[in-house]
């Protein structure tokens, strides 16, 4: 495939791909901090605690005033749980990196491969319906998030590189019985 490049920003395909991992490790804080919060809400899918608790005849009618969305939820817990696979891949992809497994970096690989698919059409779409709109924020806002797929789009050819280049230096080394 040509879409490989042999450094990026005046370093070598290892050390773009550390800084690559680290800045997208570094991203993921904020979202830990957010996803805390999720896992309250899953709490709450069998609450142990009832706001409203009647005593009819000797039997306890319990009623949640809360009464929690069952789609929020839902949408809560998928969002979690690809967040945790994007974590893990991310964890993959920084000791692969290190440890010169080209194996490790396909996960991240194939997931933002799989994002950029996705969202390269939701955002060009959104882009178009703003400039129709011709609300200036919703222009800005959408061309920010072009910018954004941009920036993964090179992350990943940078990545996808680096697996080529990990992959060959593997695949031309001779075996330690010839070293010798």
């Amino acid at each position: 495939m040509c879409l490989r490049v042999n450094g990026c920003c005046r370093a070598n395909l290892r050390n773009a791909g550390l800084a690559i991992g680290c800045l997208c490790f570094a991203l993921t804080i904020p979202e830990i901090v957010k996803q805390s919060k999720y896992i309250n809400v899953l709490q709450g899918v069998f609450p142990s605690n009832y706001s409203n608790t009647t005593d009819y005849n000797n039997a306890t009618i319990h009623s949640n005033d809360d009464k929690t969305d069952v789609t929020n939820i839902t949408s809560e817990t998928v969002y979690l749980v690809l967040f945790l696979f994007d974590w893990i891949t991310l964890v993959s992809l920084l000791f692969g990196i290190t440890k010169n497994k080209h194996i490790l970096l396909l996960p991240w690989l194939i997931l933002r491969g799989l994002t950029l698919i996705v969202a390269t059409p939701v955002v060009l779409f959104s882009l178009v319906v703003a400039f129709f709109d011709g609300l200036i924020l919703s222009i800005l806002i959408s061309s920010a998030y072009t910018l954004v797929i941009g920036l993964l789009l090179w992350f990943w050819i940078v990545i996808y590189s680096l697996y080529h280049e990990i992959k060959d230096t593997k695949k031309y080394k001779p075996p330690p019985s010839q070293i010798a």
